[in-house]
């Protein structure tokens, strides 16, 4: 399973950028900060966009079939977490 540790600020950052055609994302983000961080699907979107985790939260979606960023609501914010990219509803692991 890739793990990741990022201090991220107010622009988007990939956790998972692209997929393949019909695969889908298993992640959990944990937020370590004393910010608001957000999950979207796009690197274009802003922080009034996507799933709020609170300072101290996590967030976890086990069928993503989107690609997956954050983005902080100030800088220097530390997140961690960890992911799979399944090829398809088999849970046969690409990444």
């Amino acid at each position: 399973m890739p793990t990741f540790k990022k201090i991220i600020s107010t622009t988007a950052e990939p956790i998972v950028a692209t997929l393949p055609k019909g695969a889908f994302v298993d992640v959990f983000i944990q937020n370590l900060s004393a910010n608001i961080i957000y999950v979207v699907s796009d690197g274009s979107y802003d922080i009034t966009q996507g799933e709020k985790i609170a300072a101290g939260g996590t967030f976890s979606d086990d069928k993503c079939s989107e690609p997956v960023y954050v983005i902080a609501s100030a800088a220097s914010t530390d997140i961690r977490g960890n992911y799979y990219v399944y090829k398809d509803s088999t849970r046969e692991v690409v990444l």
